[in-house]
């Protein structure tokens, strides 16, 4: 019994869900062709709880780092939020402007606030030296309001010429884009 105790332990499980190279390839050509092209755009992958979504992209972006490291590709900035995370979710602003501005952590800046800061900071053409940033929205569903204007700007930010800001959307929501978001919404994905 105390094997299979010892097998359970968190230390001795898989980074990521075994039999997943295809989709794990997928997502590494997605990001590296983004990062290569030093280009923005948005990746929504969804699937049933516990399939090990975001596991397989915190794997590829750890492989990716590496190489960014070794100078075989572009350096970036990595960012993970959790939409379940937030109390309400126009806080995301909040979270992503502290995580790209570490003099943002000890401001209070109001969510509206940050949402201008961080739209000028993606279509300000002074930025295009910038590093890329690689974000990571997990449990994207959480981030639905009425108006979707959370989702939109999160999904617009890196169609901007100079933001370099490569979106990964996870949702457990199979059908999310389908009937939740609006046509203009469909578009960003």
């Amino acid at each position: 019994i105390y094997i299979y105790i010892f097998r359970l332990l968190p230390t001795n499980l898989p980074e990521a869900p075994p039999c997943r190279e295809q989709e794990s390839n997928s997502i590494a050509a997605f990001i590296t062709n983004k990062l290569d092209a030093q280009a923005g755009g948005a990746l929504y992958i969804s699937g049933v709880p516990g399939v090990g979504k975001t596991a397989i992209v915190n794997k590829v972006v750890r492989e990716l780092m590496l190489l960014s490291s070794d100078s075989d590709l572009p350096q970036f900035k990595y960012i993970f939020l959790n939409g379940m995370k937030l109390n309400k979710p126009e806080k995301i602003y909040n979270q992503l402007l502290q995580a790209i501005d570490e003099n943002e952590i000890d401001r209070k800046r109001s969510s509206k606030m940050a949402c201008k800061l961080l739209s000028k900071y993606f279509t300000d053409r002074i930025n295009k030296k910038r590093q890329p940033t690689v974000l990571l929205l997990d449990e994207v569903d959480h981030l639905y309001t009425k108006n979707q204007t959370i989702l939109y700007n999160m999904l617009e930010w890196p169609q901007q010429a100079y933001s370099k800001l490569i979106v990964i959307a996870i949702a457990n929501t199979l059908d999310l884009p389908e009937t939740m978001f609006k046509k203009k919404l469909q578009s960003r994905l």
